[in-house]
């Protein structure tokens, strides 16, 4: 009767001992760290593969420069596509540029939209509003009837571009702060 209780009992041990040891081994769940950037997201028709260029001022003291800079590939479709240009985790812009394109040779752009968006604030640019807010370079000639940009040469020189005028930067400010 000993040696059965005994046994009993080396059981029961090893069984809570394994089962101890299974709780040990499970990993800790961790919630997944969400990065927060000020995004602006282009809802926008590109026909062919395209660089998409956003340049920022995070001081309206500085120039635009090489290291405020982001990039975005977009490969072409007929249809409308989002890209969303998306600035580094704390920068917080006080003026924005959007590059339409890098190379010559662009077919037209189709835009539908641009949203400036940070956490859980937004604001939409549309072809209602668009002209309040950005203005083409000399090399986009820009239809605002269909809402749309065509990149061109200009005494050899390309550089499509939409500026923001001054009516945005307190929009940006807004968005920034959650004040909007």
């Amino acid at each position: 009767m000993k040696t059965k209780l005994i046994v009993a009992s080396l059981f029961l041990s090893l069984v809570f001992i394994s089962c101890k040891d299974d709780k040990q081994k499970e990993t800790p769940k961790t919630e997944e760290v969400k990065v927060e950037t000020f995004d602006v997201v282009l809802d926008l028709v590109v026909k062919k593969d395209n660089m998409l260029i956003l340049l920022y001022q995070d001081d309206l003291g500085q120039w635009f420069t090489e290291e405020r800079t982001v990039w975005l590939g977009v490969k072409g479709k007929n249809e409308a596509q989002t890209a969303v240009l998306s600035l580094p985790e704390g920068v917080l812009p006080k003026d924005i540029r959007i590059h339409i394109s890098s190379e010559p040779g662009q077919d037209p752009i189709k835009f539908n939209s641009i949203t400036l968006k940070y956490k859980n604030k937004s604001f939409v640019v549309n072809q209602a509003n668009f002209d309040q807010y950005f203005t083409a370079n000399e090399y986009v000639k820009f239809d605002a009837a269909t809402f749309t940009a065509t990149p061109i040469e200009v005494g050899g020189k390309y550089d499509p571009f939409f500026g923001s005028k001054e009516t945005l930067w307190p929009i940006l400010n807004k968005i920034s702060d959650g004040t909007l």
